[in-house]
């Protein structure tokens, strides 16, 4: 239940982030122990299209879901249900001193929103929503969306036209080739947890072709044991620096961050 009474009202951690810029072969380029540890690894990962682990270190997961639920079972329950979903469904942000707040979307109409993007007068996000199988039996992916400045939801790509982008995207800059423009998220390779646990991929999605999205490139394991899994961000480059024209990207199951050109 509390998956689905998210409200766009999201403060930004202090979590130290990659910024970071597509995909072909792959080497490893860390330290000389994962080199090492990463041999069998190095050989398939030639057949990805341009992905380099440039970093293999212990990237800690510090975040824990807790999920609640409420059972009321006796008989005329219908009073204490609607009093539980008012407080689950209202909002109370208490802003620091010289600071303000405004719900721009009430709880209700996203399901898992992860990472925004200011994209001209909107922004952009991710939302893991219809992760779980849809109605119609079949799996279903998240959906990116954009929100305008007076609260307007309108859906770019609905949840059954892509994977799930359980961790973060990207917008590629204007000189990464052909590909400027078009979004870069790293993506779970099916749905559910055990979708969570395997190789994730690199999505590309056309805003200027109705939005199409298309499978960039897996991400390789490290080794035999320890998969591409848990995707936690991809950033491209910024200007100006060493890291401008590549895409970044980290999971954590195998502690690895992989440079994509």
């Amino acid at each position: 239940m509390t998956n689905i009474l998210r409200a766009l009202v999201r403060i930004t951690s202090s979590t130290p982030r990659v910024f970071l810029s597509g995909c072909s072969k792959a080497r490893f380029a860390g330290n000389s122990g994962a080199i090492a540890k990463n041999s069998n690894a190095a050989a398939a990962a030639q057949e990805q299209p341009n992905v380099e682990i440039i970093l293999t270190r212990v990237l800690r997961l510090v975040a824990a879901a807790v999920v609640a639920s409420t059972s009321l079972l006796t008989h005329g329950a219908d009073g204490e249900m609607d009093k539980v979903l008012k407080r689950m469904l209202s909002v109370n942000i208490q802003p620091a001193a010289g600071f303000k707040t405004r719900v721009l979307v009430p709880p209700g109409e996203l399901y898992d929103p992860l990472v925004m993007h200011p994209m001209g007068t909107q922004v952009w996000l991710n939302d893991d929503g219809k992760e779980q199988q849809g109605e119609d039996g079949k799996s279903k992916g998240s959906r990116l969306i954009a929100v305008d400045h007076a609260g307007h939801v309108s859906v770019l790509v609905d949840a059954d036209k892509m994977l799930p982008i359980s961790a973060g995207f990207d917008v590629a800059p204007a000189g990464f080739g052909e590909f400027g423009g078009q979004v870069f998220a790293l993506s779970q390779p099916q749905t559910g947890e055990q979708g969570g646990q395997q190789n994730y991929v690199i999505q590309r999605i056309d805003p200027q072709a109705g939005f199409a999205v298309h499978v960039f490139c897996t991400l390789p394991a490290s080794n035999a044991k320890e998969t591409a899994g848990i995707g936690v961000d991809a950033r491209f480059g910024p200007p100006g620096s060493p890291f401008f024209g590549k895409l970044y990207a980290s999971t954590t199951l195998n502690n690895t961050i992989y440079q994509i050109t």
